[in-house]
């Protein structure tokens, strides 16, 4: 078959006068239905499937790593298996899915909450504290009975939050985790205090039903962050901790006396 080219050199080389725009119309129309497949742009065409395909298992690849080295990690093995797990993810760049991982593994097996948050102190990376940030005011929206929007059916909803037969273990490893991030530096301040307001808030007004988780949280919350509060704030939570045990009706004696021990602890 005549290339389009062989026919467009015949043209310029016979013709010596202007073409008329009439019978440049023409031609450019000949142009498309002759040489469809050459006028077409090839990046306007869809791309072949197995690309996106490839870039899916690639992508489900990385996270089987990732989350498979994380359940192997111990104090043992942490020097050189979260070295691996740093250059893997300076490799596949998935922080999203690699703190949401730690953040529901550190939530749910509280006592492994220091090395979680010493290997993100390792990966030292500033998109490490956006994406903590996120999670935290996530988790606690959770607590304050509103499901955020997920798009993964694995992770947590608010149902599920409540249904759990874990829900003070789960609500207790956040608060520890949370605590560990800040004095770790990977946690604002403001954050701490927020939750901590927010748990002694819940304390003062929930029924005894949802009483004893908040204490839970306030305790494993105070406990760790205790060195790094400021004297104002240990006085607020002093006060407000008193004024909760004088003035709230039909107060568990074994809860009050949780209260009185994060007091005198303070």
């Amino acid at each position: 078959m005549y290339s389009k080219e062989y026919f467009q050199n015949i043209k310029n080389e016979q013709l010596d006068t202007a073409i008329p725009d009439e019978l440049t119309i023409i031609m450019g129309k000949i142009d498309k239905i002759l040489f469809k497949d050459q006028v077409n742009d090839w990046r306007n065409k869809p791309k072949p499937n197995f690309l996106k395909k490839q870039t899916d298992n690639e992508t489900e690849t990385f996270k089987q790593e990732i989350n498979g080295m994380l359940n192997k990690l111990s104090h043992n093995n942490f020097d050189s298996l979260s070295a691996k797990i740093i250059e893997l993810m300076g490799k596949c760049e998935l922080w999203d899915y690699f703190i949401e991982a730690l953040f529901n593994k550190s939530i749910i097996q509280p006592i492994f909450c220091p090395i979680y948050v010493k290997l993100l102190k390792s990966a030292n990376s500033d998109i490490i504290i956006e994406f903590l940030e996120i999670k935290i005011k996530e988790y606690l929206t959770i607590l304050n009975g509103v499901a955020p929007i997920k798009e993964n059916k694995e992770d947590f909803n608010y149902d599920d939050f409540c249904k759990n037969n874990k829900l003070k273990l789960i609500k207790g490893g956040y608060s520890q985790f949370i605590g560990e991030l800040y004095i770790n530096d990977l946690c604002k301040y403001k954050y701490v205090i927020d939750n901590s307001i927010f748990f002694i808030t819940n304390i003062e007004t929930v029924d005894n039903n949802d009483l004893e988780d908040n204490i839970i949280c306030l305790d494993k919350l105070i406990r760790t962050i205790k060195k790094n509060m400021n004297i104002h704030d240990k006085t607020l939570v002093k006060t407000k901790l008193e004024a909760c045990i004088k003035n709230r009706k039909a107060f568990p004696i074994r809860l009050k006396f949780k209260l009185m021990g994060i007091i005198d602890f303070l």
